[in-house]
């Protein structure tokens, strides 16, 4: 008797131990952002779907997908998108979404993200929806954070195919990371390929490329892109003290800038740009619209395209910015070839239109292209800036160049240094205190070839 009572009360404490752990893990919250990484990679839930987007030649492609997850709503079970595919419809939510692996994400109606991280060694895709499979078109904007890069110390891919990329308004004045490319030390690939993609710069970062000490390649096919810069950020390009590759193949690109650079690398930086096509406006306050910061390397390759460059302060509007340390004249350094395309250069300050920025040095090759240069102040409209060097070779091309400032139209800027040589004849000519060909106001020239005029 004594047996089988211990029996029925072992049975009951064992019962009352299941339901107290089953009540357990009933009431436990809905996955955790740290849980979700050790989740086996998600499979499509078999429906399909119309998509489009642009490949890197420009055409316009429609294709299929086969199975997707499906991203909506607030609150979200799993934050972690794994290798596959998912369709953003109507998302708003406020928490991190992180990639690993491989992910699609086709853009169906508006949505609302916090921010988008990506682990190191994947990738992100951007498309947008078939129109005739959506209410709207497809876009994304991204709040809080706002940013759609690498953790730090990652190095990312992000494709931009098709699709409204939104990270314009951002909350957050979070540093040195981009916001769409690399964070900190890491490094990123990023290709647009069409589309809308507006961004804004984070201090130290960029709005498009590179984090702070990082690197980063970023390549435009098309689409339209519009970029803003605050305090030392660069456009499109490298942050603070790291290195980038930019090439502008195609698309209608708009930068403003303050206190920073268009188009290449932030200060500290090195750069290499080419443009082969495109519609291209970037415009300064205090900054270089496109080339290097302070103390900064460029290689400007200018080969096709529409190009329109505007810049004030210490820096040039194609070629560099200056030199912290006046002591230390040329160590910031653009070279600059121009063979192709329509480039339009206005400097309103210390350094010239195309060359070199305040206490630089610019080496400039032009061998082709229509190529209209203006400067307003100090700096030459093609050659040095004020106390700056540039060595200026113009071989062929449709060449205008005009000051109106105490800068040369094509030479030296007010106290600047030059060594030219002319191979064709140029339109030339100043109503200021500089030569059209020649020195600035208190600059000099050594001529090679070609000769010196008012």
């Amino acid at each position: 008797m004594t047996q089988k009572v211990d029996y029925l009360i072992g049975i009951a404490v064992l019962a009352l131990v299941v339901a107290s752990v089953a009540i357990i893990f009933t009431d436990q919250p809905e996955t955790s952002d740290q849980e979700d990484d050790n989740l086996p990679p998600m499979i499509g839930d078999g429906n399909y779907i119309n998509y489009v987007y642009r490949d890197s030649q420009g055409h316009l492609v429609e294709a299929t997908c086969d199975g997707y997850i499906t991203m909506s709503g607030t609150r979200l079970i799993h934050s972690t998108m794994y290798t596959g595919w998912y369709v953003f419809d109507g998302l708003d939510t406020t928490q991190t979404l992180s990639v690993m692996g491989s992910v699609n994400i086709i853009l169906k109606d508006n949505s609302n993200a916090s921010e988008i991280l990506i682990t190191n060694g994947s990738s992100v895709h951007f498309y947008e929806v078939s129109h005739a499979d959506s209410r709207t078109q497809g876009v994304l904007k991204l709040t809080g954070d706002g940013r759609i890069c690498g953790y730090n110390g990652a190095d990312v891919s992000i494709y931009i195919h098709s699709g409204t990329i939104d990270a314009s308004s951002v909350k957050s004045d979070t540093t040195c990371v981009s916001t769409i490319g690399a964070g900190v030390n890491g490094s990123a690939t990023v290709q647009i390929d069409g589309g809308v993609v507006k961004s804004k710069s984070k201090a130290a970062g960029s709005a498009i490329g590179g984090g702070k000490n990082g690197s980063c390649e970023v390549i435009i096919n098309g689409g339209d892109v519009e970029v803003t810069t605050i305090r030392m950020g660069t456009g499109i390009g490298g942050g603070f003290v790291g290195s980038s590759k930019v090439t502008i193949n195609g698309g209608n690109i708009v930068v403003s800038i303050k206190d920073g650079v268009g188009i290449g690398s932030s200060n500290g930086s090195s750069t290499e740009i080419e443009i082969n096509g495109g519609n291209i406006r970037s415009v300064g306050k205090g900054a270089v619209a496109i080339g290097s910061g302070i103390d900064g390397t460029s290689t400007i390759g200018i080969h096709g395209g529409k190009v329109y460059a505007e810049a004030d302060g210490h820096s040039a509007a194609i070629g560099c910015s200056t030199s912290m340390d006046q002591y230390k004249e040329g160590i910031t350094a653009s070279t600059i070839i121009i063979d192709g395309g329509e480039v339009t250069a206005v400097s309103n300050g210390y350094g010239a239109a195309i060359g070199s920025g305040f206490y630089s040095r610019a080496w400039v090759d032009i061998r082709g292209g229509t190529v209209e240069a203006v400067g307003h102040a100090l700096g030459a409209a093609i050659g040095s800036g004020n106390v700056a060097y540039a060595d200026v070779i113009i071989r062929d091309g449709d060449i205008s160049a005009f000051n109106d400032g105490q800068g040369a139209a094509i030479g030296s800027g007010k106290r600047g240094d030059v060594t030219m040589s002319i191979n064709i004849e140029v339109d030339a000519s100043t109503t200021g205190e500089g030569w059209a060909i020649g020195p600035g106001a208190d600059g000099d020239c050594t001529m090679l070839v070609g000769e010196m005029r008012r």
